[in-house]
């Protein structure tokens, strides 16, 4: 069964704390996981976190509209 893990950030200010989160994810010893990455909105998060795990088969990174709600 695959299992399906959403994190998403809106600042640079906050990235270590999403990083911390995204690792934690990544080594898990359960193999079957995809981990949507989200940036909401801001297109330099969105950037780095392509950089950081773009890169790897299991990570899907996107970006969505500023929340301003």
């Amino acid at each position: 069964m695959k299992v399906s893990v959403v994190i998403c950030t809106y600042s640079l200010d906050i990235y270590e704390h999403f990083e911390d989160a995204v690792e934690s994810v990544l080594n898990q010893t359960y193999d079957d996981i995809e981990l949507v990455l989200v940036s909401d909105g801001n297109e330099a998060v969105y950037e780095r976190m392509r950089e950081d795990y773009g890169y790897r088969e299991n990570v899907i990174v996107t970006m969505t509209d500023e929340n301003v709600g």
